[in-house]
C-alpha cells in the first residue's frame, strides 16, 4: 500500500524527469541553433569576393628597346619589350595610342603587327 513518502518520492521523480526532458530539449535546441548560425556564417563568408591583392610592381617588366622618329612630322616613338613575370594574363584596353603586337617565338618577345605598324 502506497504511503505518503512513496507518493512524495514518485512526485519528485516525475518532476525530475520532466525537468531533465525540458533541460535536454533546450540544450539540443540551443546546440542546433548555434550550429545553424555557424554554418550560415561560413557560407556567407565564403561567398564574399576576396579583396584584390596589392599591386605587384614586378608583374610586368618593361625593357627599353628603341627610339625612332616616325612619320613626316617627326613624332618620336619609344619601343619597349614587355615581359609578364606572373602566371596571370593581362589585357590592355583598346586605345589609338597603343599598337597591337605579335609574339616572336625565337626571342619570346613581341613585335608590331603588320596591319597596325603603319598607322
Amino acid at each position: 500500500m502506497p504511503t505518503e513518502s512513496h507518493a512524495s518520492i514518485t512526485a519528485w521523480l516525475t518532476a525530475s524527469w520532466k525537468r531533465l526532458v525540458i533541460v535536454s530539449a533546450s540544450a539540443g535546441a540551443g546546440f542546433a541553433l548555434m550550429l545553424a548560425i555557424i554554418a550560415g556564417a561560413v557560407v556567407l563568408h565564403s561567398s564574399h569576393p576576396r579583396p584584390p591583392q596589392p599591386w605587384n610592381v614586378s608583374a610586368i617588366k618593361a625593357t627599353y628597346d628603341a627610339l625612332k622618329a616616325e612619320d613626316d612630322d617627326g613624332h618620336l616613338v619609344f619601343y619597349y619589350v614587355l615581359e609578364n613575370t606572373t602566371d596571370s594574363d593581362y589585357r590592355l584596353q583598346e586605345s589609338p595610342a597603343a599598337t597591337i603586337m605579335g609574339r616572336l617565338k625565337e626571342e619570346n618577345s613581341l613585335t608590331a603587327d603588320s596591319d597596325e605598324a603603319g598607322h
